[in-house]
């Protein structure tokens, strides 16, 4: 058994580096920083959808810190798919260019550093704020956390997001941006209110 009880022990009997794996990111425990490792071979051969699918796989983010990134590569495998192309056929030019232009800035990712610490301590105010929006090629919902402290001093900390590439189906804005969130509640009367018809609500509940 090994006893967590100073920074000594946390860096040189565990982490020996001060970095960790935890859930598919890197964790500095020493600075308490979540970063990523991307580590991308060089290629020299034209890409395949095959290849393309299997280098966005690798991109591991289950806390959703790296949403932008990832669902530009999952709207560029949509992009394949409608091109109907075989799994091993090399992609066309243009697919091709911009393929090479997102693989060659992935390795910037391994850059960034994420504090981990949401700045929640005793006697500071802390609220959660969800956002989410659309467009014609993805939808995707956020939260924040939002801490602030008695000196008037705020700071918002990015806790998850999640992503989705818009059907191929056309869709109006407005319905993908609904399709961005769900809303859990065992409440019987919330799910009473939301069998009835909206206009024989009050307009609070109806909203």
């Amino acid at each position: 058994m090994i006893r967590l009880s100073n920074e000594l022990s946390l860096s040189s009997d565990i982490l020996h580096s001060g970095e960790a794996s935890v859930l598919g990111l890197r964790w500095d425990a020493l600075k308490d920083q979540l970063l990523f490792r991307v580590d991308l071979c060089q290629r020299v051969e034209i890409p395949t959808k095959r290849r393309v699918l299997s280098e966005v796989a690798r991109l591991f983010d289950p806390t959703g810190l790296l949403s932008p990134v990832i669902v530009t590569g999952k709207i560029f495998i949509q992009r394949l798919w409608s091109a109907g192309l075989s799994w091993d056929s090399p992609l066309p030019e243009d697919l091709c260019r911009d393929w090479l232009n997102y693989r060659s800035q992935l390795p910037e990712l391994n850059q960034i550093r994420i504090e981990r610490w949401m700045g929640m301590i005793p006697r500071v105010q802390t609220s959660f704020h969800g956002f989410c929006d659309a467009s014609s090629h993805a939808y995707a919902a956020v939260i924040y956390a939002k801490t602030s402290n008695t000196n008037g001093s705020v700071r918002f900390t990015l806790l998850t997001a999640r992503t989705k590439v818009a059907p191929l189906k056309t869709a109006t804005i407005p319905r993908l941006k609904l399709a961005a969130y769900y809303l859990w509640s065992d409440s019987a009367i919330v799910l009473c209110w939301l069998r009835k018809d909206p206009a024989t609500l009050k307009p609070f509940i109806s909203n």
